[in-house]
């Protein structure tokens, strides 16, 4: 069981060139991954999610949310609080897909994902950029182009892994990384998980 604080916003369309700046700014370069995960759709409920991802399924229940605002950098947004869970399966994972492809009227949709991720650790309440492999980590900075239903999205997020002090952390981030240009984009109404935007885009 792993629990994790998060908060992202969903945009549609391509992604602009401004975020660009975003990684420019960075001291280490991150290359971007591309894979495709499949999400299990669950009509009317947006705080569960199931996911297939590589050779592993994903279960995530949000626990809590509560709002994000930033005054100072016209941003606000939901904080999350989830629980995740995970299997690795390679027969379960392969027999699961092979209904996907063989069966067209199934609840799994599929997301394409091509994702720039920045990794950090907190010592002494100083932020400092890990390299993009490392495996243990305080926060995740992500953009992410998304194709869904045939549609092109991208989204901005954070990920804390901390105890507490998610809000000032997320604070420094979004100042040191995000393009101003960006933070009137950054609204609540486009911020929620994955379960919710999926169920807001299917019903459109």
């Amino acid at each position: 069981m792993l629990e994790s604080v998060e908060i992202r916003w969903f945009f549609q369309g391509p992604m602009p060139d401004k975020l660009h700046s975003i990684i420019d700014n960075s001291n280490i370069q991150s290359k971007w991954e591309s894979r495709s995960d499949y999400y299990l759709l669950i009509e009317k409920c947006d705080n569960v999610g199931i996911k297939l991802r590589n050779s592993r399924l994903e279960l995530k229940w949000l626990k809590k949310s509560n709002n994000f605002n930033l005054p100072q950098f016209d941003v606000d947004g939901k904080i999350e609080h989830w629980i995740r869970w995970e299997w690795n399966d390679t027969k379960s994972f392969n027999e699961v897909l092979q209904f996907i492809h063989l069966n067209k009227d199934n609840p799994w949709i599929k997301i394409d994902k091509s994702r720039l991720q920045k990794k950090f650790k907190i010592q002494d309440d100083s932020i400092t950029e890990l390299q993009s492999e490392s495996v243990y980590f305080d926060f995740a900075f992500e953009i992410t182009q998304l194709k869904i239903f045939e549609q092109y999205w991208w989204s901005v997020a954070f990920d804390s892994f901390l105890k507490e002090r998610h809000e000032y952390f997320f604070t420094q981030l979004i100042k040191r990384y995000v393009n101003r240009e960006i933070h009137p984009l950054l609204k609540s109404s486009l911020s929620c998980g994955y379960p919710k935007w999926i169920s807001k885009i299917k019903n459109v």
